[in-house]
């Protein structure tokens, strides 16, 4: 019975989302008009909303992205990872469903902070309306990570993986532009 309101709260909630995206869709556009020319390139794509601990993240995927789906045990209502990978540019995007409590980012970030583990750091990069801890490391100088706490003290993690050989001197354009698009809907605790 719980399983069944649940998902019908869920139900409730996608149908909510979906009937406010016209309206805020040409809120959006009416805010962004002027400031569009001069703006970075924006990428054509779709929004995904992704069950996650603690509530549900939405982003706008590029075109060209592909969602890989992951079996599940019983257990998990959502994946660990979502992935999504652009198979012609080789770049796959990550989005971890867990949401990290400060006993685990105080051990993530120790190992992070620890010069022994070739770690390679930027810390409060604002990229749309959050501060991220921005890190790839010297053996794998294509594989970005990218760290967000929410306003509760937690945290969540995504993953930018350019073609292996890459180099930039640069966090990604396009993986910039993806985290400008997250929302963060928390849920009621």
């Amino acid at each position: 019975m719980k399983k069944f309101r649940s998902l019908g709260c869920l139900m409730a909630l996608i149908l909510t989302v979906l009937s406010l995206q016209p309206a805020l869709a040409a809120s959006m556009g009416a805010d962004q008009g002027a400031a569009a020319e001069d703006s970075a390139p924006a990428y054509a794509g779709y929004d995904v909303s992704l069950e996650v601990d603690g509530g549900f993240l939405t982003l706008r995927i590029p075109e060209g992205y592909q969602y890989q789906p992951v079996e599940r045990t019983e257990r998990e209502s959502y994946p660990y990872r979502y992935t999504f990978i652009n198979e012609e540019a080789g770049i796959q995007f990550s989005v971890f469903s867990t949401l990290q409590r400060q006993k685990d980012q105080d051990l993530f970030l120790s190992k992070l902070y620890d010069s022994s583990n070739g770690f390679i750091l930027y810390e409060d990069v604002p990229i749309g309306e959050r501060a991220y801890i921005v890190y790839t490391n010297e053996t794998f100088p294509y594989d970005y990570g990218f760290l967000v706490r929410t306003d509760t003290g937690y945290s969540y993690q995504f993953s930018y993986i350019l073609p292996e050989g890459s180099m930039t001197d640069e966090i990604p354009e396009e993986a910039v532009w993806l985290l400008e698009t997250l929302t963060i809907s928390e849920a009621s605790m």
